[in-house]
């Protein structure tokens, strides 16, 4: 959790307003979590800053099997990983195992130097192999992927395990035929989620994988935007609550995935966080002047979901925003019909890959020597 405010000079981030350019290639996914699904992610991403020992059995009542991680990373700070499962009652009205992993944000000064390895790196295993090839263009944020990968095969192995010793696989959550995964984190550990959700769906097109964070950061550069984006077996949900600085940084990083935007006004979905030209809007540009720390606090995510869920009078969205007098009958077809194919000029996307690279290391110095103070 963060401790203290963060410098004043933060503000300077507000401006830099590296733009990026839009992916073409839409998410399948128009689905959006229900709220009991979201809470119980965010009670147990709030759990996981309890567990301080490989025995802890300090996990939230409604979870059923549990396989707990940790692994020291290689800057001295450590990564704990819960795998496990919880029953729900699904949307069909059948009750299920949900299987879910879920990683512990920053809690440690060496968790902060993790998170302030602001260098965009390929995806790297803990041997050092490439986890996407030597060509690929996908960059992602240096600390988190080493964090991520150092967990991964553990998480793998206990997920499959879990898959694995049911004897019904009907009575696992599943989505098209396959059995679900649930990704969640808060901070750090919500980036983590991210990356690590976006392998294993890549790894294994026979599951279905759903990475919900709460106050991730954004952790991939365009190309790993687009890979994201192509697979239809990933859905991205990262909830933000109100001007919760950490979602919005680092600022010169591609926005990925859906925004679900908590406000005390209401709670409301914003397709890819900017929208698209098919009649779904995105969030103010206001949006990326949030600056407050105080609003990272995972507390606030669940006090205000657990709100949602009580309070009848507190709305959670059904749809992601639409424009005004957009026809929904023409985005159902169209949602129906869709198709996802791969960019037509492989060497075009690799030119603009690299010159996003460029410009976040021409900005990496001024953004370390700002989180080099350690405030956190």
């Amino acid at each position: 959790m963060m401790k203290a405010t963060l410098p004043i000079l933060l503000a300077f981030f507000a401006t830099l307003d590296v733009a990026v350019p839009q992916s073409a290639i839409p998410f399948r996914d128009k689905h959006i979590p229900p709220l009991e699904l979201v809470l119980k992610l965010s009670i147990l991403s709030e759990h996981m800053y309890d567990i301080d020992s490989i025995d802890s059995e300090h996990v939230p009542d409604f979870v059923d099997r549990t396989e707990l991680f940790k692994e020291v990373v290689d800057n001295g700070g450590s990564s704990e990983t819960l795998v496990g499962t919880f029953r729900m009652v699904d949307v069909d009205g059948d009750e299920r195992e949900h299987i879910f992993f879920a990683l512990r944000g920053s809690d440690e000064d060496a968790d902060w130097s993790a998170a302030t390895d602001f260098g965009l790196s390929k995806m790297v295993s803990p041997g050092g192999s490439p986890v996407l090839g030597q060509s690929s263009p996908v960059r992602v944020h240096g600390g988190f992927s080493k964090a991520a990968f150092q967990v991964y095969d553990d998480i793998d192995l206990a997920v499959h395990r879990i898959i694995n010793s049911t004897t019904n696989i009907d009575d696992l959550a599943h989505k098209d035929g396959k059995p679900v995964i649930y990704g969640t984190g808060h901070s750090k550990g919500g980036g983590e989620a991210q990356i690590i959700s976006a392998y294993m769906a890549h790894l294994y097109p026979d599951l279905s994988v759903q990475m919900v964070n709460f106050g991730g950061p954004q952790v991939g550069n365009e190309a790993f935007k687009q890979w994201v984006e192509r697979l239809d077996n990933l859905s991205t949900f990262r909830f933000v609550y109100k001007n919760d600085l950490v979602p919005r940084l680092p600022p010169f990083y591609a926005k990925c995935g859906h925004l679900i935007q908590i406000e005390r006004s209401g709670i409301k979905a914003y397709w890819k966080q900017d929208g698209d030209d098919d009649g779904y809007v995105g969030i103010s540009s206001n949006w990326n002047w949030g600056m407050s720390v105080d609003d990272h606090n995972m507390y606030n995510y669940v006090g205000m979901l657990e709100e949602t869920l009580l309070d009848p009078n507190m709305m959670y969205p059904s749809h992601f925003e639409r424009r005004e007098g957009y026809p929904q009958q023409a985005q159902q077809q169209q949602l129906q019909t869709l198709e996802i194919n791969p960019p037509d000029d492989e060497a075009e996307n690799e030119t603009e890959n690299a010159a996003d690279i460029a410009r976040v290391e021409e900005k990496q110095c001024c953004f370390l020597w700002v989180f080099n103070c350690k405030a956190c």
